[in-house]
């Protein structure tokens, strides 16, 4: 019974990963847009498709820098703003395993999680892409013009299936790959 517990709050925790993916590569499409002075001649106003098609290059070229970055090495472990530490459940575990010195193992959970989730982040790139790909000229205009989180709420609503269809099992064997299993199966038992 604890064994299947512990194994349910380590599946909880990593079901976190899309997550976290969604909402770092979402980050940068929240950047407000400054108003730049006017000038004394006026610019042509472009197209709807214009816009559109403008719109779309900037979200794939962000995308891709985004995926690229999380993906690389050090992509989630090397920076604090998404590490995937401990869950909730288990800090408790993790301070009293430091405390008797085995900080090691929990450094080594840690890394694994962190690995698996670089790993896995290589899949989310074309299914952004995707959805940018067929975004249509009512979903640009309600991302320029809409509430301030319309870029995330789109992703959102486009992609969360898709990525989380993706993600599970690539998290799966990344977990096996980098020994998270084994080494969260350790921690939880000391």
């Amino acid at each position: 019974m604890l064994t299947t517990h512990k194994t349910f709050a380590m599946k909880k925790a990593l079901l976190i990963i899309p997550v976290l993916t969604l909402s770092f590569i979402l980050s940068s499409y929240n950047t407000p847009v400054k108003s730049t002075p006017a000038t004394t001649f006026q610019l042509p106003i472009p197209s709807s498709l214009d816009m559109g098609k403008a719109l779309k290059q900037a979200l794939q070229q962000g995308t891709a820098k985004s995926s690229d970055q999380l993906s690389a090495l050090n992509g989630y472990f090397g920076n604090a703003a998404i590490k995937i530490l401990f869950p909730p459940q288990a800090q408790k575990a993790e301070k009293t395993l430091r405390s008797i010195g085995l900080g090691k193992l929990c450094d080594n959970v840690i890394l694994s999680l962190n690995r698996a989730a670089e790993d896995a982040a290589k899949q989310a790139k074309p299914i952004f892409i995707n959805a940018i790909t067929h975004m249509t000229l009512q979903d640009v205009s309600n991302i320029l013009l809409g509430n301030q989180d319309a870029a995330t709420q789109y992703f959102k609503k486009t992609t969360t299936d898709q990525l989380t269809a993706s993600f599970k099992p690539v998290i799966q064997n990344s977990l096996d790959k980098t020994n998270a299993t084994k080494y969260y199966g350790q921690a939880a038992s000391e």
